[in-house]
């Protein structure tokens, strides 16, 4: 069988592109290879592995901060995550894990390095992970510019992972812990995990149903005290008028434990508030802060 010089040519040329393909690869996994081990010389680090999960290294180097001792995560297992961030050029850092909330099936997770740390290195719920994630397996050449968060090409990320195994558990602790951070007192927890303190008594003699109307000012806060929402008015009228169907379940539970005249703030458990979606700037699984002062009860 002859070989046209046409097809030497393409046999060349197909051979040339696989070769430059594997050069450039190559060349980007030892671009990021010198930048994380630059990076833990300069910052100190120790106790840092180098990922060789597969037989084959990632790029990934890891420390498991806490073994999680829950099931053990494979793609379609959702989770709820709270995570930090820096880029190793420092353009771009991100510690507030009160906002930083995620929660997504772990084949969903991104970016990729992320997703290979939590499925083959930490493994377990109830883990807490750091990982330097190479720039081939974080956002590339491109970088990512989305709303808040811009990150320039070719960065390696340094990030710290916490994967949640007891939801209860772990918002109880939350709001523990930020009763003690802002030095409250007087709050009393129900069954559900909700925390109130009535800090006016009311007057009224109209018991709240789930039938009731509620005229109300109140203000929302998340547990970093940033404010979220509000309906407050400088002339005493309610700032929101609303049925208590169409509140979340903190409030339906809450507000019945005053009358007309009252306030009251809550302390609310994600479950109790708006889960593992979130809601507008409310992020996945937070806990809620509402202060809230009861105008009117309509029956």
């Amino acid at each position: 069988m002859k070989i046209t010089k046409i097809g030497i040519a393409v046999f060349l040329i197909i051979a040339l592109i696989s070769c430059r393909k594997n050069n450039d690869e190559q060349t980007i996994k030892q671009f990021d290879e010198n930048a994380i081990q630059d990076y833990i010389k300069q910052n100190g680090l120790t106790g840092m592995k180098k990922d060789t999960s597969g037989g084959d290294t990632a790029g990934v180097y890891y420390q498991i901060l806490l073994p999680g001792t829950g099931k053990i995560l494979d793609y379609p297992d959702k989770i709820n995550y709270t995570y930090q961030f820096a880029a190793f050029d420092g353009s771009y850092i991100t510690t507030d894990t009160i906002v930083n909330h995620g929660s997504t099936y772990v084949g969903y997770l991104s970016p990729n390095g992320l997703q290979h740390g939590i499925k083959n290195l930490l493994q377990h719920k109830g883990g807490r992970i750091r990982m330097l994630i190479p720039s081939h397996l974080a956002y590339g050449t491109n970088g990512i510019s989305s709303g808040t968060t811009k990150l320039n090409g070719n960065q390696c990320l340094d990030y710290i992972v916490n994967v949640v195994d007891n939801q209860p558990s772990y918002d109880d602790i939350s709001i523990k812990n930020y009763i003690k951070t802002y030095n409250l007192s007087g709050f009393t927890k129900t069954a559900s995990g909700l925390y109130y303190k009535i800090t006016k008594v009311g007057t009224g003699t109209s018991a709240i149903t789930l039938n009731s109307v509620v005229g109300v000012q109140y203000t929302g806060y998340l547990l970093n005290q940033t404010i979220f929402d509000s309906a407050n008015t400088s002339d005493g009228t309610a700032g929101l008028t609303t049925s208590m169907y169409d509140v979340i379940a903190g409030w339906q539970e809450g507000l019945p434990k005053i009358t007309t005249g009252g306030k009251i703030t809550l302390l609310i458990p994600s479950a109790r508030a708006y889960g593992d979606s979130g809601s507008g700037s409310i992020p996945a699984f937070s806990c809620l802060r509402f202060d809230i002062n009861l105008i009117s009860v309509t029956n």
